[in-house]
């Protein structure tokens, strides 16, 4: 039950309110001013700023990118504005994954049991 919340938990304060947060701070004065007094209460998530983070070094190296470019010449998902972003979600989602059904399935468990097992009897 507790690998179940603690999923939940990353996964509202590391992908969802990030996201929420940096759409709330375009809409109007409104909602800049809600995003701003959730993200002081989000601070003190580790996940939330490790995520906040990346969504802002990405969001400048994309406005450094616009200002080079013609008006006009990126469309929203090209490689050049979005696809390196993209790609590391796709790859990050992967390996997540795979480390999630490594662990529910408990298999370095049972490739370090027989290295284990003996240490056990010292202790």
């Amino acid at each position: 039950m507790a690998s179940i919340f603690a999923r939940v938990f990353y996964f509202a304060f590391g992908a969802v309110a990030p996201i929420a947060a940096q759409i709330l701070d375009l809409v109007n004065k409104d909602t800049i001013a809600v995003g701003q007094v959730l993200q002081s209460y989000f601070v003190y998530v580790p996940i939330y700023n490790l995520n906040m983070g990346y969504i802002r070094i990405i969001n400048r190296g994309v406005l450094e990118l616009l200002k080079k470019m013609k008006k006009d010449s990126l469309l929203p998902y090209d490689w050049a504005c979005a696809g390196e972003s993209l790609y590391m979600i796709q790859m990050s989602l992967m390996f997540c994954f795979a480390w999630l059904v490594i662990g529910e399935l408990h298999i370095v468990e049972d490739i370090t049991r027989p290295i284990t097992r003996p240490l056990y009897s010292y202790l």
